[in-house]
């Protein structure tokens, strides 16, 4: 029941947000809004179905370990 509330909660708004955009023709905008209210549909999605949420604190270790060991190496210990 969730599921279908949020979709359709989802919808209306994007409905709202995206036919303005649409009207004037700015696509660039249309694109980045889709992509983004897709995403937090995914996630609300998830939530309500008690699915493990991404953690972005692992993403960002993955992404800046070898970067700060670059920078100390280059640097020295701090």
């Amino acid at each position: 029941m969730f599921v279908f509330l949020i979709i359709l909660a989802f919808a209306l708004m994007a409905c709202g947000e995206a036919v303005p955009l649409y009207r004037e023709k700015k696509y660039r905008e249309l694109a980045v809004m889709g992509a983004v209210w897709s995403l937090g549909l995914a996630l609300s999605l998830a939530l309500v179905m008690d699915r493990p949420l991404p953690n972005p604190i692992a993403w960002m270790e993955h992404l800046l370990v070898p970067v700060f060991r670059l920078l100390e190496a280059f640097l020295g210990p701090m």
